[in-house]
């Protein structure tokens, strides 16, 4: 069963809709960049935001998603460090989770994909360190699936994309946030690479193919996209909701549907921009649109 979950930054909490408070949703608390994990101003802003909303409004915050901006945790000790004292902030205020890139961000010019399997490696490594720190703090770690490329067409993270990434990661409190969009995202630039010439093969990965993965599930991002980016050009823009993107709208509600049957309960984070963060009405119709599209049993 699916239980909408609100983003929001951890630096202004009046991002969250009124109206969404105490309405039965739960909040994910997001962190861009590290650098408010260590100014001190910031620092205690996020602290005292988050200590009013778990006292305000009791089990509501179940998520909190680690910064991907000046993140790189496995080539630096320090952010490693930062990333384990957000873990343990979360276990101090009961959040369920903490939501984690791969952050392994590659410029075009110096990104090699015959190396991905090893890099791969190396976090599942760093991951079971992770794990007996999460382990001790009573609280999970959900590692996020990437897009194939990112939004400009000049960088890459692309660590752990498709669901065979995931396969070594097998530890008690890691587990994944599966993003919708990211995963739509990477199926609709494949089938445009496929259909090019009937040469070109890609993996046969179809919408639900990450459903084997469902056991290690926790938490799912979701939203869809405008644009494609290929390297040196294009732009893809994420957020939209799901009637407004390029990704075929049906073929995401029937997905949703077939989610909000799944027997136990899976968080739904919809990350959906809106031009004006205090009156997210983009959000608000996304919201409408899993009530109207997804809960119910019309079509």
């Amino acid at each position: 069963m699916i239980k909408l979950v609100i983003p929001f930054l951890l630096t202004d909490y009046k991002q969250i809709p009124p109206q969404l408070l105490n309405g039965g949703y739960y909040l994910e608390g997001d962190v861009f960049d590290t650098q408010q994990l260590i100014d001190r101003g910031d620092r205690l802003r996020i602290e005292k935001n988050i200590s009013y909303l778990v006292s305000t409004y009791p089990n509501q915050l179940i998520n909190m998603h680690f910064p991907n901006e000046h993140a790189d945790y496995l080539s630096s000790r320090h952010l490693k460090k930062l990333l384990i004292e957000f873990l343990a902030l979360g276990a101090q205020y009961g959040v369920q989770r903490i939501i984690l890139h791969a952050n392994c961000i590659r410029p075009l010019i110096s990104f090699d994909g015959q190396n991905l399997n090893k890099l791969r490696d190396k976090y599942v490594l760093l991951y079971e360190t992770l794990n007996h720190e999460a382990e001790k703090q009573n609280i999970q770690i959900c590692i996020e699936n990437m897009p194939l490329i990112g939004n400009e067409g000049n960088d890459f993270d692309s660590i752990f994309v498709f669901p065979s990434d995931f396969k070594k990661i097998k530890y008690s409190h890691i587990k994944i946030n599966w993003d919708i969009g990211h995963w739509a995202y990477t199926l609709y630039m494949l089938n445009l690479i496929s259909s090019i010439h009937p040469t070109i093969q890609t993996p046969p990965d179809v919408l639900d193919d990450f459903f084997k993965l469902k056991d290690s599930i926790t938490n799912m991002h979701f939203s869809s996209f405008r644009g494609v980016a290929f390297p040196k050009t294009g732009l893809c823009k994420e957020g939209y909701h799901p009637r407004k993107g390029d990704f075929e709208e049906k073929a995401l509600q029937s997905l949703m549907r077939r989610i909000h049957a799944w027997k136990k309960e899976i968080p739904v984070t919809l990350e959906i921009q809106d031009t004006d963060y205090h009156n997210r009405q983009e959000l608000l119709e996304t919201v409408n649109w899993f009530k109207k599209s997804v809960f119910t049993s019309r079509s």
